[in-house]
């Protein structure tokens, strides 16, 4: 047999014996001493008694040993540590393959014809984003944002206008979002049709770009809209009450035979739209609003509340009333008129009309 594999399968025994050899060499000389008849005093060069010299011998081995014990328990222990890490580290993989594993299923479910299987893959894409937001919240946010702009089939001259129930359920997961699942990640809904959407006691999300976008039939109640852009959105028949629209952006954007019910408006760009057959009741605020190039055709603003900031720089009246409670007001309103060089209109018993 080959001497190292001698020494290799038995190397924990040799050094065994050696470091006992080690321990013991003092007894060792000390019986070959007496046996052979050499002076102790040549047997060791410490100068100490022999009793001395074996307790310090006997106690710098203890404390040897100890520290090698000492070790070796620091070392089993890093080792259990990092076989738990390890072992810890591949669970936490297996689940993440698992929870993907599961996505990619919602996600193919997302994409079926049955009605039930997409909105139960809904909730369950969105519990991922919630519970494991690092892993998943960008890409649930993405999936919901593509199902949202890919609703293309409603046609806004249709009779029967109407809007899948699991489109509606991402409208309230994604731009309503009241647990702030998607509140960092961008959500660009420029383009997308809304229709018959019926929100109540809400908040918009941030983030959100809805330019483009087309709001047919939908009803707003105590809503807050804030720091959402609007441009060249068109707004049809639809209905905001109660509620707050603050620094949104509206430019060029369109309102038909829509209604504002007592409703505060503050912050916004209007500049360059239009309004048709609009109804503004029940004392609607006006504050920090630029009307700039925006165009007012048969619509009717129910005792007003106009604020300071009002830019109506280039705007047009047609077939408009402003009905108001407080002549204080209406004549604030006259003035604002004439600091942009709009015709004053006709003035019965506290009512302009253009």
């Amino acid at each position: 047999m080959n001497p190292n594999d001698i020494i290799k399968s038995n190397k924990f025994s040799i050094l065994i014996v050696l470091c006992s050899i080690l321990v013991c060499s003092p007894f060792i000389l000390l019986l070959l001493g007496s046996v052979f008849g050499i002076e102790q005093s040549l047997l060791y060069t410490f100068q100490l008694p022999l009793p001395d010299f074996v307790l310090s011998w006997i106690t710098l081995w203890g404390v040897v040993v100890a520290s090698i014990g000492l070790y070796k328990i620091k070392q089993t222990q890093e080792e259990r540590l990092d076989e738990e890490k390890y072992r810890t580290e591949m669970i936490e993989k297996n689940d993440k393959t698992v929870r993907f594993n599961r996505f990619c299923s919602y996600v193919e479910s997302l994409g079926g014809s049955n009605l039930l299987s997409r909105i139960n893959a809904i909730n369950s894409l969105y519990s991922l984003a919630r519970f494991y937001p690092d892993e998943f919240r960008d890409d649930v946010c993405e999936v919901f944002v593509s199902a949202i702009r890919e609703n293309k089939q409603v046609s806004i001259t249709s009779e029967d206008i109407a809007m899948p129930p699991d489109v509606h359920r991402i409208l309230e997961l994604i731009i309503i979002d009241n647990d702030s699942v998607f509140v960092s990640c961008p959500k660009d809904l420029s383009g997308c049709i809304i229709v018959h959407w019926d929100l109540r006691s809400s908040k918009f999300s941030r983030n959100i770009n809805l330019s483009e976008a087309k709001f047919i039939g939908c009803h707003f109640h105590d809503v807050k809209i804030q720091d959402v852009t609007f441009v060249k959105t068109q707004f049809i028949d639809c209905l905001f009450k109660n509620s707050e629209i603050c620094y949104c952006n509206f430019h060029k954007s369109t309102f038909k035979q829509s209604t504002f019910d007592k409703t505060k408006l503050t912050g916004l760009t209007l500049s360059a739209s239009s309004m048709q057959s609009m109804t503004f009741m029940r004392s609607c605020v006006f504050e920090d609003i630029n009307f700039t190039d925006s165009k007012f055709c048969d619509t009717s603003f129910g005792n007003p509340q106009i604020g300071a900031k009002i830019e109506l720089g280039n705007c047009s009246f047609v077939s408009t009333t402003f009905s108001f409670a407080d002549k204080k007001i209406m004549d604030a309103f006259t003035e604002i008129l004439k600091t942009f060089n709009i015709e004053c209109p006709i003035i019965e018993n506290n009512i302009l009309r253009f």
